[in-house]
C-alpha cells in the first residue's frame, strides 16, 4: 500500500516538524541580557514611511549632492 517513496516523504515531514519544535524551544530560552527593551516612543521615532515624491520625510534641509555624499559615507556599505 505504501511505497518506499511515501515512507521517505513521511519521514522527512516528521523530521522537519521535530526540527521546528527544537528551534521553537531555543527561542524561549532566557535572554542573554544584552541591551534593554525598546519603548513604543523609541520605535515611533524610527517608524517612517517615505514615499517616492518625498512625502513623509522629516523636516530638514540640504541638497541632493549633500545627500549623495552622506549616503556614500554612512549608508552605502549596507544599502549599496
Amino acid at each position: 500500500m505504501f511505497t518506499k517513496r511515501s515512507y521517505i516523504i513521511f519521514s522527512a515531514f516528521v523530521f522537519s516538524i521535530a526540527l521546528c519544535e527544537c528551534a521553537a524551544a531555543d527561542v524561549t530560552k532566557a535572554s542573554p541580557n544584552l541591551g534593554k527593551a525598546i519603548t513604543p516612543e523609541a520605535v515611533a521615532k524610527w517608524d517612517l514611511s517615505v514615499f517616492p515624491d518625498g512625502a513623509g520625510l522629516p523636516v530638514g534641509r540640504g541638497a541632493v549632492a549633500q545627500g549623495e555624499k552622506l549616503f556614500e559615507e554612512k549608508c552605502a556599505v549596507c544599502h549599496g
